[in-house]
């Protein structure tokens, strides 16, 4: 606390980890928003869900802060058909990841973390269109809004502290 309050009154800028999530969660239920974070620094994958509504999902938790946010699309999920969020983004960040290891050992942070922002957004829209081709019943889907936002992060790792979030455990 002392050194927070040391910084403020020296008007140095804390060092920022800009990084880039996904965000899926339905914009009328507020039961639950999926959040999928790719950690620039080591490649791994961050799956998480909060009961937080997805237009205040981002962000101002913690000192991770919201720089933008763009809509992907939207899909429709049933998780009978085994179509559970989680397994969406799966399918996601197991292709991210595979498009990032081929840059990773040349890339810096910086490189990798525009690398994560380009490769979601054509891998979402593979999705989208191989979701649009299946017959879902209206009655049996949920809706699922899709976002892609840039963030900035006060330290490496983890995008938010655990005490405000749950882990996928479905």
């Amino acid at each position: 606390m002392l050194s927070t309050l040391a910084n403020f009154f020296k008007f140095t800028r804390r060092r920022t980890y800009p990084s880039t999530i996904l965000v899926l969660g339905n914009p009328i239920e507020s039961r639950f928003t999926y959040i999928l974070h790719i950690i620039p620094e080591i490649g791994k994958v961050e799956m998480l869900r909060t009961n937080m509504r997805i237009k205040s999902a981002l962000y101002c938790a913690g000192r991770t802060k919201e720089i933008s946010r763009e809509h992907l699309g939207s899909v429709a999920l049933h998780k009978r058909d085994g179509n559970h969020p989680r397994y969406f983004l799966d399918e996601v960040s197991s292709w991210a990841i595979r498009d990032l290891k081929e840059h990773m050992p040349s890339a810096s942070e910086e490189e990798i973390t525009q690398l994560t922002d380009q490769a979601f957004r054509p891998i979402v829209r593979h999705f989208l269109e191989q979701k649009k081709g299946c017959d879902i019943p209206k009655n049996a889907a949920q809706g699922y809004s899709i976002y892609q936002i840039q963030v900035n992060r006060p330290k490496p790792g983890r995008i938010l502290p655990l005490k405000k979030l749950l882990k996928l455990a479905d």
